[in-house]
């Protein structure tokens, strides 16, 4: 019930008048983010605050629906969710976060029109945000985006617009508490979800309900649900830490199922047109805290891994024999390869009938080589005139083992 009432306070700590200009706000000033500080590990967290303000003065019209960053108020209750997120994202990767003007909670029941309209103001900042931390911030890092709530509706919109040299540098993107559809998938075709605990490169995300509760709205249209307990994205369930509860995925609704749970513990009233009993987005984090801590840290160690090369010889078998003057065969000598990067596969062959004066044993050798001495040392394995001008230094007139084509 204690993290009930908190994540209540998050919401309800901020109700004075806000106002809301359409100018640019400078995001090189300190105050605009939590806690600035220099970096400290090889990975960063960009993280987007969830609604924490109400709505402020009515007399305000329009702008008493956006938080006001002058506002104290505003600030302590942006500041209740910064700490909870550094305590997650950041424990291992340093951790920006702005502020910005987001939207007040009572938009959120005012329909999808009203919510696109005001959220497209409120993004400006975020985008201005993630600019600036990507120029000026970043150092080079890879980085995580994640997000909750209205957050986690930034961190697709974010990734939308990213370029993709910016897409290359994005360990995952951790999208919590809010719908991936159909048609965020066709408007970004490289949106993808993931499928265990290290990929990398894609979206994670998840919206839970206590069992047998339909979830509708933001919550109920998405198209893909891993399960933060044991990463899966079938309806193996996992255990809740220190909650005797289980949960797991409903593949049909794609959303996470709780079983267990007295759901009117975490029921508020006052949210209900929000939050009907047995939603429990207001739980999204804290449910998790363990689990996602550790994956953060999982996923940005597997990012952080050298593309890492296998291969396997065989001999191919021929439906007819091959002959010409000279000899014959029936089958050719073959080594399939897999090159495996930040959650892309990749696989080639190479074949070695005896004119090209390779063996099997050669080309292995050669791969051996380009495993320990090239791959390591190779930030980008997809710059592949880059890659290949080492390669072909290592063993010229290999062509059965590194042909580029």
């Amino acid at each position: 019930m204690k993290r009930t009432l908190f994540a209540f306070l998050i919401l309800v700590l901020a109700g004075c008048g806000s106002q809301v200009s359409v100018n640019h706000l400078d995001y090189s000033q300190p105050e605009l983010w939590y806690q600035l500080a220099e970096p400290s590990f090889d990975a960063d967290v960009f993280y987007i605050l969830p609604t924490c303000v109400h709505q402020g003065d009515p007399a305000l019209g329009e702008e008493s629906h956006f938080a006001d960053l002058s506002n104290p108020d505003h600030i302590k209750g942006m500041d209740f969710s910064h700490a909870l997120a550094k305590s997650v994202f950041g424990a291992g990767a340093n951790f920006y976060s702005p502020y910005y003007r987001q939207v007040d909670l009572e938009s959120w029941s005012e329909g999808e029109d009203v919510v696109q309209k005001r959220t497209e103001r409120a993004l400006v900042d975020v985008f201005d945000a993630f600019d600036y931390y990507y120029e000026n911030l970043r150092g080079g890092r890879p980085f995580v985006l994640a997000g909750f709530s209205q957050g986690a509706l930034a961190v697709k919109e974010i990734y939308k617009r990213m370029s993709d040299e910016q897409h290359r540098n994005m360990v995952a993107a951790y999208v919590m508490g809010f719908s991936v559809t159909a048609e965020d998938m066709a408007e970004c075709p490289a949106i993808r979800a993931a499928q265990d605990s290290s990929d990398t490169g894609c979206f994670i995300c998840y919206n839970t309900v206590g069992e047998g509760t339909r979830a509708e709205g933001f919550f109920g249209s998405s198209v893909m649900c891993i399960n933060p307990t044991n990463w899966r994205t079938d309806n193996t369930p996992g255990s809740l830490p220190g909650i005797d509860a289980s949960v797991a995925v409903n593949p049909e609704a794609n959303v996470l199922e709780v079983s267990g749970l007295d759901l009117d513990e975490y029921f508020i009233e006052d949210l209900a047109d929000l939050f009907p009993r047995g939603v429990l987005h207001l739980q999204e984090i804290y449910f998790y805290e363990e689990c996602l801590r550790s994956n953060v840290i999982t996923r940005i160690n597997s990012y952080m891994e050298p593309a890492k090369l296998t291969y396997e010889p065989f001999e191919g078998s021929l439906r007819h024999s091959f002959t010409i003057a000279t000899y014959s065969r029936s089958s050719t000598p073959i080594v399939h390869t897999k090159l495996v990067w930040r959650g892309i596969t990749a696989y080639g062959e190479a074949a070695m009938p005896q004119y090209l004066g390779e063996t099997t044993e050669s080309c292995c050798a050669f791969l051996d080589r380009v495993a320990q001495e090239v791959l390591p040392a190779v930030q980008d394995p997809t710059d592949i005139d880059a890659v290949m001008a080492v390669v072909d230094a290592l063993e010229p007139g290999n062509k059965a083992a590194h042909n580029r084509r």
